[in-house]
């Protein structure tokens, strides 16, 4: 609040009077209360339209103008779905603006991910042989395609977030014309789950070995060939991943199964492989897989924290060969 002593010592002596009775002091007088009545009410309404510190009912009133629910978030994640939704309107759907927002959305997650602008190759592709007919091409002669953006994320089964509002958000800021593609790469190894029937044989020649192909010696080590992985959503308990049983003969609850690709890596190591594409699962949570060899066996077991699929992810799931 300014008083009439403030307002009057900014006038030069040499063409006012600074005296509060004077004329332009009286004027001052007039006006001076209506002023600081205008000053008070700006400085109460200051911020108000600032989300970073306001909370309950202004928080959804600016979520109103922002067209973002509050859909049963506290204050602080709410504030911070109030930034993207603040950022999408700015954002020329370029891979910094999708960094800020993903920054901000899997912030304390631990959770790292990757960018990729697939661009053009412009490398004639031929039927030589060499080309997999998956549909991630047309058949038009060229390497062509739509302007695309990845996100790759990476990182253990147990340990890797699905965050839904991440796939809508960038789904959201992409420029137009431009797909999306949310990738996740799940790793974990046949240690960190339970192995099953030939998957626990001997390795000599003891007379229990039937020479089917489901499994294979290499030196002192038994080696198993799946033939399908297998996909479920029973494998919580109390929302705590359920330990695999000696008496189990598959999942708790399977929804879906593929082929297994088997990958045998430069260090002599063998994986299991298979992809989860954007049009399957979808509304699924999955949080258990297995490995079936041809008859239909059970080979190995693997339960953890559920991984919801909607139609904007491709899910990789790599299954590595680990001994003791």
């Amino acid at each position: 609040m300014k008083s009439i002593d403030a307002i009057l010592q900014k006038y030069p002596t040499s063409l006012f009077n600074r005296d509060p009775d004077s004329e332009i002091g009286r004027k001052w007088k007039a006006d001076l209360e209506l002023l600081n009545e205008v000053r008070t009410t700006l400085e109460s309404i200051r911020g108000v339209s600032d989300y970073r510190i306001q909370n309950g009912a202004i928080l959804d009133l600016i979520g109103k103008n922002l067209k973002q629910p509050r859909n049963g978030m506290d204050d602080f994640r709410y504030r911070i779905f109030l930034s993207i939704a603040r950022q999408k309107q700015k954002s020329k759907g370029d891979i910094y603006s999708m960094n800020e927002i993903g920054s901000q959305i899997l912030a304390g997650t631990g959770t790292l991910y990757e960018i990729q602008e697939l661009c053009y190759s412009g490398v004639p592709m031929f039927l030589d042989g060499s080309l997999t007919l998956n549909g991630e091409y047309p058949l038009s002669g060229s390497s062509k395609r739509p302007a695309t953006i990845r996100v790759i994320f990476s990182g253990s089964i147990d340990t890797v977030v699905v965050s839904p509002e991440f796939n809508k958000a960038i789904a959201q800021i992409r420029a137009g014309g431009v797909r999306s593609i949310i990738n996740y790469r799940f790793e974990t190894s046949t240690l960190s789950g339970k192995l099953y029937g030939f998957a626990l044989r001997s390795s000599m020649f003891d007379g229990t070995w039937p020479l089917n192909g489901f499994t294979i010696l290499s030196g002192d080590k038994v080696g198993i060939q799946p033939y399908e992985i297998a996909f479920g959503t029973g494998g919580l308990i109390s929302g705590i991943p359920r330990p695999p049983q000696d008496s189990d003969t598959g999942l708790q609850n399977e929804v879906f199964r593929k082929l297994a690709e088997i990958q045998n890596n430069p260090d002599g190591t063998r994986s299991f492989k298979t992809t989860i594409k954007q049009s399957e699962l979808i509304g699924q949570s999955i949080n258990e897989l297995a490995l079936f060899e041809e008859d239909g066996n059970l080979l190995f077991l693997k339960t953890f924290p559920s991984k919801p699929k909607d139609n904007l992810i491709v899910y990789d799931f790599v299954i590595n060969e680990e001994f003791q």
